[in-house]
């Protein structure tokens, strides 16, 4: 059988197509247009090179429905993420669920009801009313 990408691919041709029939709305070639809530950066002072970034998605809800949903917004970011030339930060995401250290996910929440455990994951939960410092790291340049 046909695999994923093609069968979400025609569905969203044939979706914007049928948008554009009845409603008279034309249709947007673009599969993916998404873009994170936050993005930080910063540069090495010398080079000007691209060092880190921070890439968040505020979803400010207790909803865990909704909250997944900024999950997966936040990972397309991290995997779509690219530098100035072009080139992916990370060159095989779809291999292993780690994150290049250069990249800091977050997902900003509201207070979110029972233990919200992210130690052991590549992305940051923070809910609202905690403190997060981005590029906390001994490199205080």
């Amino acid at each position: 059988p046909e695999g994923y990408l093609p069968r979400m691919f025609a569905a969203e041709a044939h979706a914007a197509s049928h948008a554009d029939t009845a409603f008279d709305i034309s249709p947007d070639s673009n599969i993916w247009a998404g873009i994170p809530d936050i993005i930080l950066y910063k540069l090495d002072r010398d080079t000007g090179s691209l060092k880190k970034v921070l890439l968040g998605e505020v979803k400010y809800s207790d909803n865990k429905s909704y909250l997944k949903s900024g999950i997966r917004e936040l990972l397309e970011y991290v995997y779509l993420c690219s530098n100035s030339a072009n080139e992916y930060l990370l060159e095989k995401p779809y291999r292993d669920s780690g994150i290049d250290d250069r990249i800091e996910a977050v997902l900003f929440t509201k207070q979110v009801s029972g233990e919200v455990v992210d130690d052991s994951l590549p992305i940051s939960i923070v809910e609202h009313g905690s403190s997060y410092v981005p590029f906390d790291d001994a490199d205080n340049e």
